[in-house]
């Protein structure tokens, strides 16, 4: 696990500053503590920090191929690197390490850019092949590996984190506008955009290539939505499940270097620790984080657990202070605004976890393929109300007196057309109330790139929204995991996200999915083989944080309020915002002004560069 970062200059006369490149670099120092790299080749550069997890002595990036054609800056780990170097070998290729970076190198000789349907894993590249004059990129195809990328006064920029493109010579800070608005509704921004201007993330399955001073992009995997084989036996979708999960969790055990699980007591990391125990002989380490706040606090079944499979398990509880004190890092860290509050509790875990291992294990992923979320029930509900005469009256006056968020949502969509009801499933925040908040010009509400994923014909409305939530909601949370995890330099693997059960779990009929108006039904079948059913049945509780109690603590994130009076962001409302911090403790108030904060520090970190980390 690394960081990777690149120069090309159109120029081929301009040759690349080595300065310059060690100081985009070593901004990232913290994805890679244990080595650094350079390569330069007149008008091309690649930088490289390493954090070493297989062959620790071998491993050293840039690597380069026998005749020193090919150059590669690498983020990730293919695992199945041993059985494609089989294949390799057989053909005639002679590897000089034990490394899954070398093996990249010689895919990419045998199949050219077609190599990325040989990998399977989580990965971010960037390849110069000095005979073709082309710089190759490639990013793995859920987005679990971030790499960001400018084409800015003829220089190509490239990198893992976007403050390495920031620390590019007079690289200009601006804040991209047109962003802000869809961040406030959904906290993500979706699609190729970012907050800055001119910088543009690599979507998930994609491949960039540079040549001439162009760029070309093409998308080389999605999931074949098209003359799906439907699973429907019960029993079948199980033990196909069962394996897949213990293949891929068996893959994603292989290091030189130690290795745990993040266990929060929930049923989705639960399952992935109990899998891996089953695998490993020797007591495994397992983490969770907690709160003294009872009704946040899972630690209790974390601890229930580790004791049936006798890890050794840590765990830290996060306070308010601590979490407000922390915050503005977490954001430099994370280049853009936080999204998710958890994003705060993932580096505190990480940072527990990094005291025992290098590599941890998560859940990450399941929610998105087996219908974990109970808002996936709300299209349903929404389309059998829309039958009852005056529902939508009804539901509005019902919200406007019982502060349940999930009973709001309802009334707020009762009024929508069925499209927009999908489209927003996903939001924090009531889309009419962010147009009293921000500048009307920022008032798009296009979202193309949402809709375009929202418009195939192939999926049911349960498919529908599990395929949105896969191409942007869990990408936010992937974007959460690995900058909050390489941020204490501890690499994270996604077991649910295998591109195998990715596919197997979009060949599964809907109606399964959510039989008997469950959440992840036949997870939880699966999961009756491996969990204790306190655990199973337990209510979900989405890994949240206490933001009502904490707004309303001067010594918390309240002290962040007074930021919100500042003015200096042009682009929001201030006096309606005031109404909003009086009214701070309705849970409709906290998710807002949580954007808002991060919001207000981010732009004093990055763009006013004011605030001390």
């Amino acid at each position: 696990m690394c960081g990777i970062c690149g120069i090309a200059y159109k120029d081929s006369e301009r040759v690349v500053n080595s300065n310059t490149l060690i100081r985009i670099r070593d901004t990232m120092i913290h994805r890679g503590p244990d080595d650094c790299g350079l390569f330069i080749d007149h008008n091309i550069g690649l930088g490289h920090r390493r954090l070493s997890i297989i062959d620790i002595s071998g491993g050293h990036q840039p690597m380069t191929n026998e005749d020193g054609s090919i150059w590669i800056v690498y983020n990730g780990e293919i695992y199945n690197f041993k059985e494609i170097r089989k294949n390799l070998e057989a053909k005639g290729h002679i590897f000089k390490t034990k490394t899954d970076t070398e093996v990249i190198i010689h895919a990419y000789e045998q199949y050219g850019i077609d190599c990325v349907h040989h990998f399977n894993g989580m990965f971010a590249f960037a390849l110069w092949d000095s005979k073709k004059k082309l710089l190759f990129l490639a990013r793995d195809r859920l987005g679990i590996k971030p790499l960001y990328y400018t084409i800015w006064n003829g220089t190509f920029l490239f990198a893992s984190e976007i403050k390495a493109i920031l620390a590019y010579d007079n690289f200009p800070k601006e804040v991209n506008t047109e962003v802000i608005e869809e961040y406030l509704i959904f906290r993500f921004v979706a699609g190729p955009n970012t907050f800055f201007k001119h910088i543009f993330n690599l979507l998930p399955g994609h491949i960039l290539i540079w040549k001439d001073g162009q760029i070309y992009l093409k998308k080389y995997w999605d999931m074949e939505l098209e003359n799906k084989e439907e699973y429907k036996n019960e029993e079948e979708i199980t033990e196909k499940l069962d394996a897949l999960l213990k293949n891929s969790v068996h893959k994603r055990l292989i290091s030189d270097v130690p290795l745990g699980t993040f266990n929060s007591g929930g049923l989705d990391s639960s399952l992935i620790t109990a899998y891996v125990c089953k695998l490993k002989k020797e007591p495994i380490h397992t983490f969770s984080v907690g709160f003294y706040e009872k009704a946040f606090d899972e630690s209790y079944y974390a601890r229930m657990l580790s004791k049936e499979y006798k890890t050794k398990h840590h765990e830290i509880k996060v306070t308010g202070k601590k979490f407000a004190k922390i915050l503005p890092q977490m954001i430099y860290y994370h280049d853009e605004p936080l999204n998710h509050p958890n994003s705060v509790l993932i580096y505190y875990i990480s940072k527990l976890a990094k005291n025992y291992v290098t590599v941890v294990l998560t859940g990450e992923g399941a929610d998105e393929l087996f219908a974990g979320y109970p808002r996936y029930f709300i299209p349903k509900i929404c389309q059998v109300f829309k039958k009852v005469p005056y529902s939508p009256i009804f539901l509005k006056f019902i919200g406007n007196y019982i502060q349940h968020h999930k009973i709001k949502k309802l009334a707020v969509f009762s009024s929508m057309d069925f499209k927009s009801v999908l489209l927003y499933n996903s939001a924090f925040v009531n889309p009419t109330l962010i147009k009293k908040i921000i500048d009307p010009e920022l008032i798009k509400q296009n979202f193309t790139y949402r809709y375009q994923l929202l418009s195939n014909r192939n999926l049911d409305n349960l498919g529908k929204l599990l395929y949105l939530d896969l191409k942007t909601y869990l990408v936010s949370i992937l974007i959460r995991q690995d900058k909050m995890s390489m941020a204490t330099s501890i690499e994270s693997r996604v077991p649910y996200l295998d591109h195998r059960i990715v596919e197997f779990s979009y060949a599964i009929i809907s109606r399964l999915k959510q039989k008997n108006w469950q959440t992840k039904y036949l997870l939880k079948k699966n999961a009756m083989f491996y969990l204790p059913l306190k655990i199973i049945k337990r209510k979900k509780s989405g890994f949240g944080v206490p933001l009502s109690e904490w707004l309303s603590d001067d010594h918390s994130l309240g002290q962040y309020l007074e930021l919100l009076n500042d003015q200096k962001f042009d682009y929001l409302n201030y006096r309606y915002i005031q109404k909003i911090i009086k009214n701070k403790n309705q849970p409709d108030c906290s998710e807002i002004l949580w954007s808002l904060i991060n919001l207000a520090l981010w732009y004093r970190i990055f763009i006013e560069v004011k605030t001390k980390l």
